[in-house]
């Protein structure tokens, strides 16, 4: 906590038990022009002084931020796949469109 009672992200994210780099995910996702699904939960506003200053969120929106992530869809081909892709490797990346030109190679073989 800050002095002014505020959490930072790495505070936020021990509490709700993921890493700050998921919490950034969630946001950059909410943030974003992609579509978002009517029953989607809001996530709390933060604080923040510039672009690449640190985030400060109230301690009152830990609750909202939890929920937050027991709504999120899961996998690959859940509501964030478009913005989690960009953190993947490219190993990572080329292995998951190996396995999808197999399963296509194989359906169109049966």
């Amino acid at each position: 906590m800050n002095k002014n009672g505020k959490l930072t992200a790495s505070k936020v994210a021990n509490q709700v038990d993921v890493s700050t780099k998921t919490l950034t995910t969630w946001y950059k996702f909410y943030e974003s022009d992609l579509p978002k699904p009517d029953d989607m939960p809001e996530l709390p506003k933060y604080e923040q002084a510039y672009e690449k200053a640190p985030r400060y969120w109230n301690p009152e929106d830990i609750p909202k931020i939890i929920t937050f992530k027991e709504w999120i869809p899961r996998g690959p081909h859940g509501v964030m796949g478009a913005i989690n892709i960009n953190s993947w490797t490219i190993t990572y990346r080329n292995k998951l469109k190996e396995k999808r030109a197999a399963k296509l190679k194989e359906a169109n073989n049966e």
